[in-house]
């Protein structure tokens, strides 16, 4: 058997003893002196029963240590910019809790759950099937479960299981009491109208000159005098007052006029400002002939406790009649006195006359000189629908 000397005169090695790692490795050796064990291996040369081995193992030890580093901790996401930490501190539920999904651990903290709130687990009681478009929940106590037996209605129907909707009572009380629902309320617009007849057989005509007449109509006068004036004629015809007056061609200061003077009282319902309306019913001048035109016009006077004298705009109505034969026509004068103390009941005076023709008639037309009033009622709007007893001025 050959042997190989590696340069120590007491050592004599066999080629069959030793090895190299590949072609390139110069130096030959025993196997145990070819291994190098790593950071974690570890080499053991023990006898064998054929002689010596070599054992390899881990250091558990040291490899353990490495095992227990950030390796076990995570991050929520790639751009979770927080450190990372262990899996339960990663997650989170909603804030509040309450009716929430809850994240929980077991008690050793080797296990994260979830869990639904109860609050979330009672909606399994809701009952949902057939579901039509209407309907709402309600809690039935009986049973302990949600169930959809009523429904919201748009036509009011007065059953149990039914629920109007606000447009449904709208148009129900509407239908009761009242004709215009757009504004409800004390700051809304008049809802309801109160009507007063003034009978014709208590009204009264005057008559004056020039001098207590402005521009041959009633003004703002302090005291009526009963003057007589040419050409002005009061007479009863019929269940009317009829009213005649005459002008020159070219109207002067000595053409008559006369009015019919109708008078009210206006309760504490009607608030700042309303409108207030006359209602007539007028028979026009009987074969007036073709064309006629009678011209109305209406001035008030209203009278409230330690208030000045209101004085009303002209209130113009114009009647046409194409055959001349005379009409029986309504005639409504919106007056407006301005500023009436609210919650104050007051006197309203209205002037009816017949404009003549100073009132401009219409194309081909001609202005009548008489007019018989028939009837009258006064017209305004009110925002409650009775006065209570503290609403009474006494």
């Amino acid at each position: 058997m050959s042997k190989i000397s590696t340069g120590n005169a007491g050592e004599v090695k066999s080629c069959c003893d030793v090895v190299k790692v590949n072609s390139s490795d110069e130096l030959a050796s025993y196997l145990a002196n070819k291994l190098t064990a790593g950071a974690y291996v570890i080499f053991t040369v023990k006898d064998g029963v054929e002689g010596s081995t070599i054992e390899i193992t881990l250091d558990t030890s040291a490899l353990s240590g490495q095992i227990s580093s950030s390796d076990q901790l995570v991050k929520a996401s790639s751009t979770d910019t927080n450190a990372a930490s262990y899996l339960f501190n990663k997650l989170t539920h909603a804030s509040p809790a309450n009716g929430t999904i809850l994240v929980k651990k077991n008690p050793a903290g080797t296990l994260v759950y979830f869990e639904l709130d109860a609050g979330i687990d009672n909606l399994n009681d809701v009952t949902l099937s057939a579901m039509a478009a209407g309907q709402i929940l309600r809690w039935d106590k009986a049973s302990s479960k949600w169930v959809n037996d009523y429904s919201i209605e748009g036509t009011f129907s007065g059953t149990s299981t039914k629920i109007p909707a606000s447009s449904a009572l709208k148009t129900f009380l509407k239908a009761l009491t009242i004709t215009d629902a757009a504004d409800c309320g004390v700051s809304g617009a008049s809802i309801m109208w109160k009507t007063i007849s003034v009978p014709v057989t208590n009204a009264c005509v005057c008559e004056g000159g020039q001098a207590d007449f402005a521009d041959h109509y009633p003004s703002t006068f302090s005291n009526i005098d009963l003057i007589s004036n040419q050409g002005m004629t009061f007479a009863e015809r019929g269940l009317g007052l009829k009213l005649i007056t005459t002008e020159s061609a070219i109207s002067s200061a000595e053409d008559g006029y006369g009015a019919v003077v109708l008078e009210a009282m206006i309760d504490e319902d009607c608030s700042d400002n309303n409108t207030i309306f006359l209602d007539t019913v007028v028979s026009t001048k009987t074969n007036g002939g073709n064309y006629a035109q009678t011209n109305l016009r209406c001035v008030a006077l209203g009278l409230n406790e330690d208030q000045t004298i209101k004085t009303s705009p002209a209130s113009d109505v114009k009647i046409l009649d194409a055959a001349g034969l005379g009409l029986i026509k309504k005639a409504s004068f919106a007056i407006d006195i301005g500023e009436i103390t609210a919650a104050k009941f007051f006197a309203i005076k209205f002037f009816l006359y017949s404009g003549s023709a100073l009132i401009t008639p219409d194309a081909g037309y001609a202005c009548m000189d008489e007019f018989t009033l028939l009837s009258a009622r006064v017209r305004y709007p009110i925002k409650t629908i009775n006065l209570r007893d503290a609403d009474i001025d006494l």
